[in-house]
């Protein structure tokens, strides 16, 4: 166990350090009235991981469809309007719908928006929870390995997708 000197017997210049430190690890930004303001602390950069040096890329590539950004936030509204945990992706073999949902109860709500025509029938599941995406419209591959790809405007993000039980 270290122990610390109390602080009344810190020099004062380690002191004034110590403070100097902890006032600049963060900003804070008000409005122009300053009656209203927020304080963000920096990370540390040891928890800050970087992002990997070669281009990720899907292991194949399974199902594709535009997704806008209206749909997109009308999703969400329901899924937490209606508290569904569930984002899925129906193939039925003409079209295909995603539809937030309580997979784990057949007689939850549920909503449904129809995003394209498929030859296919599969069911792929996104947890609502890990779906926080800019604004925008998204090109959305999802590939059979359980990952998909969400590719807007100079933003991707690959999102897991929940294993089918």
């Amino acid at each position: 166990m270290i122990r610390r000197p109390p602080r009344s017997t810190l020099d004062r210049s380690s002191a004034a350090s110590d403070v100097y430190k902890r006032q600049n690890n963060y900003v804070t930004v008000s409005d122009q009235a300053g009656r209203s303001s927020t304080r963000f602390f920096y990370a540390d950069p040891d928890i800050i991981t970087q992002p990997p040096e070669k281009e990720i890329s899907l292991p194949s590539e399974d199902v594709k469809f535009f997704l806008n950004s209206s749909t997109l936030q009308q999703l969400q509204r329901a899924a937490s309007v209606y508290q569904l945990p569930d984002l899925c992706l129906y193939g039925d073999g003409t079209e295909m719908s995603l539809c937030v949902t309580d997979k784990k109860n057949d007689t939850s709500n549920s909503y449904s928006v129809q995003v394209g025509a498929s030859d296919d029938e599969f069911c792929y599941c996104f947890k609502v929870e890990n779906l926080k995406l800019l604004a925008g419209d998204y090109n959305v591959t999802i590939s059979k390995q359980n990952v998909a790809l969400f590719q807007g405007s100079g933003i991707k993000y690959f999102i897991a997708l929940e294993p089918n039980a």
